[in-house]
């Protein structure tokens, strides 16, 4: 599965609402059965910490974090390697901490 996350050139992702919901309906099914999903991060020039966190942190956290196995992240620019490697630090994180 690919989820190309916009059309419009330049974008700048924010609103968690709007990640949760791509994580609910698109993401965690394609986990839960093992598929791999690839989110493409084309004309993304950046994201709100939050937006990453409801998206990434949000999935590991729920799926486990052999999850990551399954998520390719596709066309990420330096800033958005980062919001998603801290997103997937946090999660590790706190997935020790529950344990």
């Amino acid at each position: 599965m690919i989820i190309q996350l916009t059309d419009q050139s330049d974008s700048f992702l924010s609103g968690a609402e709007c990640a949760l919901q791509i994580r609910m309906e698109q993401l965690v099914p394609a986990i839960k059965i093992g598929e791999t999903v690839e989110i493409d991060f084309s004309n993304v020039r950046g994201t709100s910490q939050s937006w990453m966190n409801a998206l990434v942190m949000g999935a590991l956290l729920e799926c486990g974090m052999d999850s990551l196995k399954f998520l390719k992240f596709k066309h990420c620019n330096p800033l958005v390697k980062e919001l998603i490697t801290f997103s997937v630090q946090k999660a590790k994180q706190r997935s020790l901490q529950a344990a």
